[in-house]
């Protein structure tokens, strides 16, 4: 059986409260006898329970990160990096793919409520202002890669709009003069600053970007590549950029 905090008590001679206290690096309690409990514990390989701290309003240190896919390259970085540092903080993390689907998010949120998670990163596409607006009340969160203009939460974006300039200074210094560009919808305001920098790149060097080369497509790459299969009327030349906060096709 496992152990239990009363075998620690038991074993160290102290009440439960005591225990309940060091686990929680609260109370006076001396540096000696807090390692002597530590170390019990350690021998009896005691865990505190998650749940029972949940229930008591205590942390679980654990969040959950939302993002859209997973298996896409950008995004599994950026689960890595965030993994890592959370276990330098002695956090987990639940990582979970939505696919930009509001539906799916809705779902993992009360997944995440349900193991009483100490926060949430926001990663992915949200339509439903109503629903961010509950989940920020409710819950510290962080929105990475776009920004939520209607909800108050703390962001960390790239500059999309450098971005996107830098992607067409790179093809225009290669000697490129047909550019297109494959982009999520419009409405994100990611997507939007990124066309926006491209586009101005190119006019600032008299290229004009034409409206049927700016096509709209999933976040995907396998979306991107529809988008530029024959008969597609694009510039056939593809070449791939990992600019901003996103992988963007341009071709």
């Amino acid at each position: 059986m496992k152990a239990t905090i009363y075998d620690v008590a038991r074993e160290a001679g102290v009440s439960i409260a005591t225990v309940s206290k060091v686990i929680n690096g609260k109370g006076k309690i001396s540096e000696e006898r807090r390692r002597e409990i530590i170390e019990i514990m350690d021998r009896l390989q005691y865990q505190p329970s998650v749940i029972a701290s949940a229930l008591t309003g205590k942390h679980t240190y654990t969040f959950g990160l939302l993002i859209p896919d997973i298996s896409n390259p950008f995004f599994a970085e950026v689960a890595r990096a965030v993994e890592d540092r959370a276990h330098q903080l002695g956090y987990s993390v639940i990582i979970c793919s939505t696919d930009n689907k509001d539906d799916r998010v809705e779902r993992y949120i009360g997944l995440l409520k349900q193991k009483s998670v100490d926060g949430i990163i926001m990663g992915t596409g949200i339509e439903r202002v109503d629903m961010a607006a509950e989940l920020s009340g409710s819950m510290p969160v962080v929105a990475i890669g776009r920004e939520w203009s209607s909800v108050p939460v703390h962001t960390v974006v790239a500059d999309d709009y450098q971005g996107g300039r830098a992607a067409a200074s790179h093809l225009l210094g290669l000697g490129h003069r047909r550019c297109a560009v494959l982009s999520e919808s419009m409405t994100i305001i990611s997507s939007r600053e990124r066309v926006q920098g491209y586009r101005q790149a190119l006019e600032e060097a008299g290229i004009p970007l034409h409206n049927d080369h700016i096509r709209i497509c999933k976040f995907s790459i396998e979306d991107g590549r529809r988008n530029t299969t024959p008969p597609c009327s694009l510039p056939m030349r593809i070449v791939l950029r990992r600019c901003s906060a996103a992988m963007i096709c341009l071709l």
